[in-house]
This record gives C-alpha cells, structure tokens and sequence, in this order.
C-alpha cells in the first residue's frame, strides 16, 4: 500500500527541517508525497525544483479540503515564529484523527512555535539541550523526541572560495525588532539594529579594510533598514542578492551575527563565526556557543578585540569536528523517517 504523507511548512529554517525527509521518501516508490506551503517556504521550493499545494492565505475550510483529497496517513510539519500554516494543519489534523509530527529547526522560542491548545502527537527535536529546555517551557516530555534535524545531515564542509579582498565579514540578518514588536520572538535585549551599528563602529576603530556583506533575513520586508547606519560610516557595505548560502558562506572570512540558524550552519561547515549579543537577558539560545564551538561576545567593549581575534581563528581542532560529527553524522533523516512509518503503520490498523 502506498503510504500518504502531508508535509506543511511556512518559515524558511522549518521548511528546511523537512525538505531531506520530503526528497528521500519522494524517491521511494512506497510513498505519495506532498508539499503544502505558504510564506518564505515557497521561494525556497521554487528555488529547488519542488511542487507544492499554495497553502498563502489558506482557510481552515481550505486546509480541510487539501487534508480530504490528499488523505495522508500522517503529516510532517516545520514550525514557525508566527500565526502560520503549519499550525492551521496540525490543528485542524488532529481534529481529523491524523496524526503529527513537527521537526524542530533550532533551539529559540519554543512557545510561539506551537500552540498548547493543539501541540502534534510527536515533536521530534534536535538534541538534549533542546528537549531540556521545552519540558521547563512547559512542554509535555511524552511528546518531545530526540532524532537531530534533517537539515543538519546536508551540513558538508566549505570550499572557501577566494575572492580579490582582503576579508569579507558577513553580516546575518534577523527581522528581531519586528518581531519582537508582533510578539514571536522572545525580547533578549537587543535587535539586529543595534547589533549592526556596533559590528561598523567596532570595524572602524580597528582599522578594518576589507568588505561588509548583509544576508538579509527571508522574512525581512524592509530591504534597507541598514541604510541609515550605513551612511555614518565610511566601511564598505553591501546587500547580497544571493539566494544561494552556500556560495555566500564561501567567500566569507568571517561570518557575524546574533542567533540565527545561518551561524549554526556556518560553524558547522567549517567556517569562522562570531555571535555577538549585547546585553543578553537570559540563556544564550544559540546552541554552538554553550559548545565552545563558535566564539561569542555579550559586552560592546570586547566586541573590537573578539573581531580581530576572531579573524585570525585558525581551521577547526579534533575537539570541534568532534562536535560538528555530533551534529551532522547523526542520520536525523533517517530517524525521522523511522518515526513517520511507525505513524502510518499505527493509522492503518
């Protein structure tokens, strides 16, 4: 019997959670799959080639009706920030006795990526740190699966490509101060702003000749709310268009920025990288920091000295591969895929 599977995804870094799982199972004649997408995800699957049901907008008349003509043994969802499709499904799935699992991305705001009132059958999740973290959020322990994330196991190393400067930082976007303002993002005491403005005035106080690269955020819709820093400073900055990571991490010396998962993957893959979070309120939410794998500054007077220091970082030591392996070799596409068939036998007995 062929087995019915449902994936649903809105935010870029849960779209990526599930696209190892949705081309490993769509290459396997036992299992239909499906993608229904709203949001950032779509630019993403247009970008690789994947069809998709245009969730943007959808009524829960209209995810009702996808669920009755696709009828998946069970979904497989990412999370988002905000109100989303992914949480439209799994609610109205439950209602329908399907059941669910949505992937875990990354280890910030827990509780604005679910909704209490209808979490999924199984929420399968990154590591111990992570499952640690939830039960204290108030999270079910029942529920919370460790199998790593899918998008970790694509995480290979990169060929640094050299380029005719001397250095090139990229800098990594957040839309933090927009959401902190709509309420999905957790208030850590600083935005990307402010970041931003202290990475070029540190720049400029050690001299710094090289490049400034901005990886503007998917989610972001003011494409230049760096301009009126920019202006200030004499350091040269640009925007990158490019849609492709991996490339844009190639010819970085550097890679800077706050949380965001792009500095998870950057570190995984080999490059240097420095989180800066001014002022922190709480625990540091990015998981490669408490690992000693990525170098981080809390304070703005350390933030000149950390920079030069972290640009004369030299390649990873047995310790850091060590704990990039932990991450990266651990077959989280297969464990998920484990979990997904158990599901679908249980729903056809």
């Amino acid at each position: 019997m062929i087995k019915k599977i449902l994936f649903v995804a809105q935010d870029p870094g849960g779209f990526n959670s599930i696209v190892p799982v949705f081309r490993k199972l769509g290459s396997n004649k036992s299992y239909q799959v499906t993608a229904f997408l709203a949001g950032a995800s779509k630019k993403i699957a247009d970008r690789m080639g994947i069809p998709y049901i245009n969730g943007e907008g959808a009524t829960q008349g209209d995810v009702k009706r996808v669920l009755e003509n696709v009828k998946p043994c069970v979904i497989v969802a990412g999370t988002s920030g905000s109100a989303s499709l992914d949480k439209d499904v799994v609610k109205i799935s439950t209602r329908m006795g399907i059941p669910t699992i949505s992937i875990l991305d990354f280890w910030i705001n827990y509780n604005v990526r679910f909704s209490f009132k209808s979490l999924p059958d199984a929420i399968l999740i990154m590591d111990k740190y992570a499952k640690a973290e939830m039960i204290k959020a108030g999270f079910p322990k029942d529920k919370l699966i460790v199998t790593g994330n899918p998008a970790f196991d694509m995480m290979k190393p990169i060929r640094s490509i050299q380029t005719d400067k001397s250095s090139t930082i990229l800098f990594v976007d957040q839309p933090i101060s927009s959401d902190i303002v709509a309420g999905w993002h957790q208030n850590y005491n600083y935005d990307e702003l402010e970041v931003f403005k202290d990475l070029l005035e540190a720049l400029e106080r050690i001299g710094f000749s090289g490049d400034v690269v901005v990886k503007l955020h998917p989610r972001t819709h003011n494409k230049k709310k760096f301009n009126p820093i920019i202006k200030h400073f004499s350091i040269a900055v640009t925007v990158d268009t490019d849609d492709n990571n991996e490339r844009v991490l190639a010819k970085s010396s550097l890679i800077f920025g706050m949380t965001s998962l792009l500095l998870f993957e950057a570190a995984m893959r080999g490059k240097k990288v420095l989180s800066y979070q001014p002022r922190l309120a709480g625990a540091d939410p990015l998981v490669t920091n408490r690992l000693g794998l990525t170098k981080f500054v809390y304070r703005k007077s350390e933030l000149a000295g950390a920079i030069q220091e972290a640009l004369r970082q030299k390649r990873l030591s047995e310790r850091d591969r060590a704990i990039v392996n932990r991450y990266t070799k651990q077959n989280a596409t297969g464990k998920v895929i484990q979990y997904v068939d158990s599901l679908c036998s249980r729903k056809s007995l």
